[in-house]
């Protein structure tokens, strides 16, 4: 329980500083204290910003099951004994005069400054990401270039912004009559690049250079009154923005937090555009949206559907040029994001990746996105081929093309031979003649054979085979958190094609996605929480299929389509499906390296894409 608290505490306490950046006072000389510090926050704001908690709760058939959800603001109250109120109140006033203190510099070291404040803020969560300023300099040079505070590589901040110069782009959406969109802001970093790239277009046009930092204000708030609007998913992150932007000065700021951002971008896509367009102005031309989008609805399931997609689709709507930061998955046709939605990305001429990172660290600290992230960059003025299959390697892109051109590809790929986990099921005359079958696995799970169930039902999974002349099969499952073989009676099991015949057994969910990993150790024989590869006559095929399964060159095409943990049926689309039999082309009989050696000659890989291969690829 005190490990809890303190978990809760230090959520709570990393939160704080952002949103006493924010917080509006009616009377800025008020101090801002432990005691007032949840008042100053909106109920919708309060739940976005505040830990996930996990709490019991009493259904209404009396079970007690566990709920998550948002630290209210009445269970915030018991833990501000633990916060020394004058300790609180002076790092507020800390935090509040440093924006203050920002106000009254030149502009470029007002946003030095801005950002300096930021990068001591760190990241909640991965829902509630915060895009560092150093990613947010990175991304907009890629795709619409501008001027960038930081130096070639974005690892240190220079002295003068430099310009990157990214051609016609960069010539329409910065001029002085531009409008520019940030779809989803949480701290405000992303429309202050926008706004001073609006600022020194709009300085080249003056007809006389501004002397002092108030006529430089002038120009500044010209730009963020007319040619940045921002979309904001609470009144606290809009609060937020607006000090990013104009500090504790007054000047009009183009900001909408609706009521229900992720309903509206969901259920109201015209509604919403309409909202939009009542915020930069009827007809007028959006020259570029821009942002970090929600990447997953919240709530209580653990595997959480994916909204990022909605923010694309509803941006190309709105504009010709969208670049956003999102989850990667799609690029390899992986996780929850709808099928046909990443199809028609991945085959739309107009749409790029422009930068990808497989570590998400390398853009998030310490957030872990399974499959990556990815800068895409949308122009429908502009062609640049559709993406098909995505990979930052050359190497893969030439090794797959081959394979998928080669004439043994008619077979079709791996998948074709793979079942899905979940096949194996109970009887009805199993759970009639063990009643604790269903007690044991619950109304869910019901007569679906599962990892715990070996182990749970002793009186239905034997250790040795029992001899009273039944018909028993021998199956695999977990026995104490490790892999144990078991017999139970044919006749308790539903009955299934394969049965009677050999397979290659693979975890459905292995490692992060990486290209090169090791998959945990496949075997032979039957288990309902694996994926089964082959309905095999002989021991001979399975244990080919088994060496084939892990050699270098399967596992390398596997890794064109396998981005997260997860490894389906679908992952294994690229990975050729070959004769296991002795009529094969393949000796089976060697070595796995030897096979790999065979399988490199017969596809025809060139000397570096062997090597590829050799040096990505971990042995098993």
């Amino acid at each position: 329980m005190r490990q809890n608290a303190i978990s809760v505490l230090r959520s709570i306490s990393i939160r704080m500083p952002l949103l006493i950046y924010g917080a509006e006072i009616d009377d800025e000389k008020e101090e801002i204290t432990i005691d007032n510090f949840e008042n100053l926050i909106d109920t919708a704001s309060w739940d976005e910003f505040m830990p996930t908690c996990e709490y019991d709760e009493i259904g209404t058939d009396g079970k007690k099951r566990k709920i998550k959800r948002p630290l209210s603001k009445a269970e915030f109250r018991r833990f501000k004994k633990y916060y020394d109120p004058d300790i609180f109140i002076a790092a507020a006033k800390r935090i509040r005069q440093m924006v203050r203190n920002a106000d009254e510099m030149p502009v470029e070291q007002r946003i030095s400054r801005i950002a300096d404040i930021f990068s001591t803020f760190r990241n909640p969560d991965k829902e509630t990401v915060l895009t560092p300023w150093r990613v947010v300099n990175m991304h907009m040079s890629d795709t619409l270039g501008g001027y960038t505070f930081l130096n070639d590589d974005f690892t240190e901040t220079i002295e003068e912004p430099r310009f990157v110069d990214r051609g016609n782009v960069t010539a329409e959406v910065f001029n002085p009559q531009t409008h520019l969109l940030e779809i989803n802001s949480k701290t405000g970093l992303y429309p202050l690049l926008l706004t001073y790239n609006a600022y020194r277009t709009r300085l080249r046009n003056e007809w006389t250079s501004p002397k002092t930092i108030e006529e430089h204000q002038t120009i500044w708030d010209a730009a963020v009154r007319d040619n940045v609007f921002v979309i904001c998913k609470t009144r606290m992150a809009k609060s937020i923005t607006r000090r990013t932007l104009l500090g504790f000065r007054p000047g009009k700021a183009n900001m909408w937090a609706p009521d229900d951002l992720i309903n509206k971008i969901k259920n109201q896509p015209k509604l919403f555009i309409e909202k939009v367009y009542d915020l930069v102005g009827k007809n007028v031309k959006i020259n570029a949206i821009v942002g970090n989008p929600p990447y997953q609805e919240e709530g209580e399931n653990t595997r959480k559907a994916p909204i990022y997609h909605l923010f694309y689709d509803i941006a190309f709507k709105l504009s010709s040029k969208v670049t956003l930061i999102t989850p990667a998955r799609y690029l390899f046709r992986a996780g929850q994001t709808p099928k046909d939605w990443m199809e028609q990305i991945l085959s739309n001429p107009h749409f790029k990746v422009v930068r990808f990172h497989q570590k998400s660290a390398e853009i998030f600290d310490n957030v872990d996105i399974k499959g990556g992230v990815a800068i895409g960059y949308y122009d429908s003025e502009r062609e640049f081929g559709p993406i098909g299959f995505f990979s930052e390697y050359k190497d893969l892109k030439n090794i797959l093309n081959k394979v998928l051109q080669h004439p043994s590809f008619t077979r079709g790929g791996l998948a074709n031979i793979v079942s899905s986990q979940g096949i194996y099921r109970f009887s009805e005359l199993a759970i009639s003649e063990v009643p604790a079958i269903l007690k044991v696995q619950g109304k869910g799970t019901a007569a679906k054979i599962v990892s715990q169930s070996v182990e749970k039902l002793p009186t239905v999974f034997y250790l040795t085979k029992p001899k009273d002349g039944r018909d028993y099969i021998q199956i695999l499952g977990l026995v104490n958190n490790q892999r144990g073989y078991r017999w139970i009676r044919r006749d308790y099991i539903q009955p299934v094609d394969s049965l009677d015949s050999y397979k290659v057994l693979v975890p459905e969910a292995n490692g992060t996605g990486a290209i090169g990993e090791v998959l945990s150790t496949p075997v032979i024989g039957h288990t309902d929480t694996f994926l089964s590869i082959g309905k095999f006559a002989s021991a001979e095929e399975a244990s080919a299929c088994l060496k084939y399964v892990k050699t270098k060159f399967a596992r390398c095409m596997l890794g064109t389509l396998k981005a997260t943990q997860h490894n389906p049926k679908s992952t294994w689309a690229n990975v050729p499906l070959l004769d296991f039999t002795s009529e094969s082309d393949i000796d089976w009989s060697q070595s796995v390296a030897d096979i790999d050696r065979q399988l490199y000659a017969k596809y025809g890989l060139s000397e570096d894409e062997i090597a590829f291969i050799e040096s990505m690829i971990k042995p098993m």
